[in-house]
């Protein structure tokens, strides 16, 4: 079981990320070879490859900031 989890992680060929609107955009990185989860098991079922041939995920950035929202008044003073 680790070896699918750790393989559909490193999947890179047709990842994609959600975004809160509810669309989606794919994680390439043009710097990072493609790795194909599916790929990758065929391989381990003909004895070509293990799992020391995922590759090491990349951290995850580092989400934005939250504009800050301008303090609440207090209710009304004394009515």
């Amino acid at each position: 079981m680790p070896i699918l989890l750790a393989g559909s992680l490193a999947d890179t060929v047709k990842a994609r990320q959600m975004k809160s609107d509810g669309s989606c955009v794919r994680l390439r990185d043009p710097n990072q070879r493609p790795f194909s989860v599916q790929d990758f098991l065929i391989q381990v079922a003909e004895g070509k490859a293990d799992i020391s041939d995922i590759p090491k995920p990349q951290p995850a950035p580092e989400p934005k900031p939250r504009p800050k929202r301008p303090a609440r008044q207090a209710a009304a003073a004394a009515d």
